[in-house]
């Protein structure tokens, strides 16, 4: 076996035995009860002109950076596509966009007619994240993300909505929210993306509230 073949199949054996050796700390972490955060970032990058795949960044500390294809209607990841460096990640982008993803993700509150505005805050028993709109001062839930729960403990986690993006046509607003819970295996920190259809009919517009009279003056 010459130096250069020895070299090879040394690093290719060291390679698998690196592999081995994490999968085998992250077990050792895990048996052990050893906490660790978990911690994953989202951003909407751009969709595909049917508006069924929507192309996502996901920037996670334990993998790297991942673009992924998603279904729209589903929310399933169709593909995750690694990343070496920013550079390799913005070509990847822009190859993606060329290809198919031609339609930019907008990062914006009001709707393209720019009658609603999209915002966030927790129900009442705090058991969901509601979505809700407001139009001329009026305010109503276009749809619920249910909270993460440690049901054991009866602990229920904490959402804040991140990013807004409405499809160019109205029809459509995507929502990027963080949600936090402290789980037995350490606190977990993560972006979800949830879509709705917007049809104002469809929203379960909140009644005011009744003003109380105001004391007459004698």
């Amino acid at each position: 076996m010459t130096g250069l073949q020895h070299t090879a199949l040394y690093s290719r054996t060291t390679s698998r035995f690196a592999g081995l050796a994490a999968l085998l700390a992250t077990t050792l972490l895990v048996s052990s009860g050893a906490r660790a955060q978990t911690e994953v970032r989202l951003s909407l990058i751009a969709f595909d002109e049917e508006l069924t795949q929507v192309l996502v960044r996901m920037e996670d500390p334990n993998q790297g950076i991942f673009l992924q294809i998603r279904e729209i209607e589903t929310g399933k990841v169709k593909k995750a596509i690694p990343t070496d460096n920013r550079n390799d990640e913005l070509k990847k982008v822009k190859d993606q966009r060329k290809k198919k993803f031609k339609v930019e993700a907008v990062v914006e509150q009001v709707d393209p007619s720019g009658r609603y505005t999209v915002f966030g805050a927790p129900d009442n028993k705090r058991k969901n994240y509601d979505i809700m709109v407001m139009r001329e001062g009026r305010v109503g839930i276009l749809g619920s993300i249910p909270l993460k729960q440690e049901e054991g403990r009866k602990l229920i986690g904490k959402a804040i909505l991140k990013e807004v993006v409405w499809s160019a046509d109205g029809k459509t607003v995507f929502c990027l929210v963080n949600h936090k819970i402290e789980r037995p295996t350490g606190p977990e920190d993560v972006d979800e993306i949830s879509s709705f259809r917007f049809k104002a009919w469809k929203v379960k517009w909140i009644e005011p509230a009744p003003t109380e009279e105001e004391p007459s003056e004698e």
